[in-house]
C-alpha cells in the first residue's frame, strides 16, 4: 500500500533589480548556514555583505524553487 502521486507542481520565486522577498530571506538564511556549518562565520559575513550591497545599488538577482506534490493511497 504505498503513495501514488495525484498532481505534481512547481513555482519559483524570482527577484531581479529588486528585493522585497530576498531581503529577510538572506538575513534569515545566515543563521541556518551558521548552524549547519555550511560556511566558515567570515565568509558568511562576505556573503551576506555581498547581498546587501548588491540590494543596496539595485542589482540583485535571486532564485527559489518550490516543487510540490499531493499523493495519496489509490
Amino acid at each position: 500500500m504505498g503513495l501514488s502521486r495525484i498532481e505534481a507542481w512547481g513555482d519559483a520565486v524570482v527577484e531581479i533589480e529588486a528585493s522585497s522577498y530576498f531581503k529577510s530571506f538572506a538575513e534569515t538564511y545566515v543563521a541556518y548556514m551558521e548552524n549547519a556549518g555550511l560556511l566558515p562565520p567570515q565568509q558568511i559575513e562576505v556573503w551576506l555583505s555581498e547581498q546587501q550591497w548588491a540590494m543596496s545599488n539595485g542589482t540583485p538577482f535571486a532564485a527559489c524553487n518550490y516543487y510540490s506534490y499531493l499523493a495519496g493511497r489509490r
